[in-house]
């Protein structure tokens, strides 16, 4: 089995903007790769809203281990026999898994910024200035 494997996304948002697709910037860290690059990402992602990273972890699963659920299996195919079997073939599909952790203030911390401005980062942002098109609008264009 190949080992788990390991990324920090660094997101910024930005709800000042009024184009969805410009609110939200994102990179991998392997992408911005010189500290000071991820520095600067981080300052601007701060000035212009909210900054948030999370690590991804991704594994390949082995085969399913039924030891651990057979009383639930067999809990399930008393009242329904056909679920029971769909959840022992679907388990078989399951070719992966992953988590994702919010480790933003730690990279903040990383990073040297202060503690307020670790605090600061926790509110949310104002509400997004997306223009609203209305069903008229889209009629007259």
């Amino acid at each position: 089995m190949n080992a788990p494997k390991c990324w920090e996304l660094l997101i910024a948002f930005a709800p000042s903007k009024e184009v969805i697709g410009e609110t939200i910037n994102s990179h991998f860290s392997k992408h911005l790769t010189k500290p000071e690059q991820r520095k600067d990402f981080i300052t601007e992602a701060l000035q212009n809203g909210q900054f948030i990273v999370v690590k991804v972890f991704l594994a390949r699963t082995g085969r399913p281990d039924f030891e651990t659920i057979q009383s639930k299996l067999n809990y399930i195919s008393v009242y329904a026999v056909h679920k029971a079997k769909l959840l022992g073939e679907q388990l078989w599909n399951v070719s992966a898994m992953g988590d994702i952790i919010d480790v933003t203030d730690e990279v903040l911390r990383r990073f040297e910024f202060t503690e307020s401005a670790i605090l600061l980062n926790h509110k949310s942002p104002p509400t997004h200035k997306i223009k609203q098109v209305g069903i008229e609008q889209l009629l007259r264009s």
